[in-house]
């Protein structure tokens, strides 16, 4: 394979070639559902980058899951327009719901000092346990975000690392060992820096990563977390459904072919 970069250009220069291209691309799913949780059917959202914009995106949602995904620039946030749509009602579209969806709540970065909770697992050997969920789940319940990458850096850990393990909290709500991502450290290791990419390979709703070390006095070391996690916006609609049946007075109760159903708004008396 040969290709050679040229202002910021790619320029290949065989008949084939594989290259992996990282984008700076967000990626949000919306999923709708009516008050008794199950599919609209019928609907779509709009996407703008404010609510003074013009339209940036109009995406359809799944008629079967009322499932959708908008994929555009990694900005800060984006506001949108969920419409139900429907041909029988007078009002074909109808504006269930409209809001900001922000980015800088998908970006987390946190300090655990070692010196803090810290577990003494005997003969001078201490675990160190982080456990994080994504937004909307919790040890009982599984949300709709999932974790997209784990950046981890353990820094001054005094006397030395052990080893490092990591856990994801999968949908059945069990956690299980990510084993390739497993360490053991020499007794020279007092730092390390770890990328974990779950989304590709794991559907994880949170982490658990184990952090085991040897220290003779007080370590002052710490570990920083930096996770990305989906965005999922999920709608729960105002609306129900109400299925009617015309069937006539026979024993049989046969239903009547070519009725036609008004339905009138009980506010205003709208049909």
């Amino acid at each position: 394979n040969s290709s050679n970069i040229e202002n910021s250009t790619l320029i290949i220069q065989d008949l084939t070639y594989n290259e992996t291209l990282n984008v700076n691309i967000w990626a949000i799913d919306f999923k709708v559902e009516d008050w008794e949780m199950q599919p609209l059917h019928y609907g779509y959202v709009l996407v703008y980058n404010s609510s003074n914009d013009p339209l940036l995106a109009n995406i359809t949602l799944n008629s079967e899951t009322c499932f959708t995904t908008f994929r555009w620039l990694n900005k800060s946030d984006y506001y949108y327009e969920v419409y139900y749509q429907n041909t029988d009602f007078s009002k074909t579209n109808y504006l269930i719901t409209s809001n900001i969806v922000t980015r800088r709540n998908k970006l987390n970065v946190s300090r655990y000092y070692l010196n803090q909770s810290s577990q003494l697992l005997g003969n001078n050997n201490y675990l160190k346990e982080v456990t994080i969920y994504a937004n909307g789940s919790n040890s009982t319940y599984i949300g709709n975000n999932a974790i997209i990458a784990v950046d981890i850096s353990l820094e001054d850990i005094k006397d030395h690392l052990n080893s490092f393990s990591i856990e994801y909290w999968a949908s059945d709500k069990m956690w299980n060992t990510i084993n390739e991502e497993s360490k053991i450290y020499s007794s020279s290791d007092t730092s390390d820096i770890l990328r974990i990419d779950l989304l590709e390979d794991y559907l994880s709703y949170g982490f658990k990563i184990k952090v085991n070390f040897f220290n003779t006095s007080q370590s002052n070391g710490f570990i920083d977390i930096n996770y990305t996690q989906t965005t999922s916006e999920y709608i729960r609609a105002n609306m129900s459904k109400l299925r009617i049946y015309t069937l006539d007075q026979s024993e049989e109760r046969q239903p009547i072919e070519n009725m036609i159903v008004r339905v009138q708004n009980g506010t205003n008396g709208d049909f």
